[in-house]
């Protein structure tokens, strides 16, 4: 998480328990549970206390590591891909789907640099389609080889980066159900 933001450990009813902020060079925070286990929520707050993310309630037994995701976005045509359902894609034509997409980084004073993109199976479902990632070539088509672990360098305030996403069937198999992907994000 970003210097100053907040994360606060609450009770059920959404009462406060133990708090804390990110320090200066750290990416996280460390709160200690009442009990073992303790049912509650967890909150985390922007440094202007502007809630971002509600987690819970939950049974908690300590050693339990949260993450919190980027402010980064993925748009397709524009408006954000769905962060908890499915986005449809559309329909596949000669074993292939094949979308442009774009990265926005929508903070107003902080880039993102060392980006990475990379595409991943969710769960450790069997299927017949595999997925990768390619840069665009500035007009709008892909660039060079796709892939599953794109860098994307620097992105900066409020900038917008396009990119690649191919599905493919890999092979014949009916009764299989589709495969799903996630988007994995990373940067500093």
């Amino acid at each position: 998480m970003p210097e100053g933001y907040s994360v606060f450990l609450c009770d059920p009813d959404g009462y406060t328990i133990a708090s804390s902020k990110v320090e200066p060079t750290w990416t996280g925070v460390q709160l200690e549970l009442p009990t073992v286990p303790f049912r509650g929520m967890l909150r985390v707050y922007d440094e202007n206390g502007v809630l971002l993310s509600s987690l819970g309630a939950m049974d908690m037994y300590g050693g339990d590591l949260y993450l919190y995701g980027t402010d980064l976005r993925v748009l397709w045509k524009d408006k954000e891909l769905s962060l908890s359902e499915e986005t449809y894609l559309g329909t596949m034509y000669d074993n292939t789907i094949q979308v442009q997409l774009e990265l926005y980084n929508p903070s107003k004073n902080k880039q993102a640099e060392q980006i990475t993109m990379g595409i991943l199976k969710y769960l450790e479902e069997f299927g017949y389609e595999w997925a990768d990632l390619s840069h665009d070539d500035g007009t709008d088509h892909p660039q060079g080889d796709y892939m599953q672990q794109l860098p994307m360098g620097t992105l900066p305030p409020e900038g917008r980066m396009k990119f690649w996403m191919k599905v493919e069937r890999k092979n014949e198999h009916f009764g299989i159900k589709p495969l799903h992907f996630i988007l994995d994000i990373t940067h500093i």
